[in-house]
Parts: C-alpha cells; structure tokens; sequence
C-alpha cells in the first residue's frame, strides 16, 4: 500500500471522506474549489490502489477507500 505516499492534504480530504462529507462539503471545510477535491479524491484512488474515478461508482470506491483509512488507522499507520 502507497499510504506514505498520500499528501497532507489527501489525508486530509481521507479523513474527512470517513466522516461522510460529500465533495462539496469537503470544497467547503478545505476552502478549495470542488475540481480540486475532484483531483485529490482521484489521486487518493490511485495511491491506495482503487480503480481509477470516473463518477460512477464513485460510492463503491468512496466506501472502499474509507475501509481503507480505518485499516490504515488501526494499523497505526495514520
């Protein structure tokens, strides 16, 4: 798993993607525009090795990567 190579940010947006924060939400927490968590969100799929987004299935890949940031956090990885 690529998780050290995830950024600040992508953590970040990780954490909150486990919350249940939809992009919007997350464009406002951030303070960035929606394209942008749209890029982060993408690139999150790709370092943690889940198929690339392309909006759909975008809920099966969001729950995946969620599960994710809990294994990686009770690894205590994160």
């Amino acid at each position: 798993m690529t998780y050290k190579l995830l950024t600040k940010r992508e953590l970040e947006v990780l954490a909150l993607m486990a919350k249940g924060y939809s992009n919007k939400e997350f464009a406002e927490e951030l303070f960035i525009p929606k394209a942008t968590v749209l890029t982060h969100i993408c690139r999150l799929y790709q370092k943690l090795e889940i198929s690339e987004y392309t909006g759909h299935g975008g809920s099966t890949y969001r729950v995946r990567a969620v599960l994710k940031y809990f294994e990686l956090q009770k690894q205590g990885v994160i």
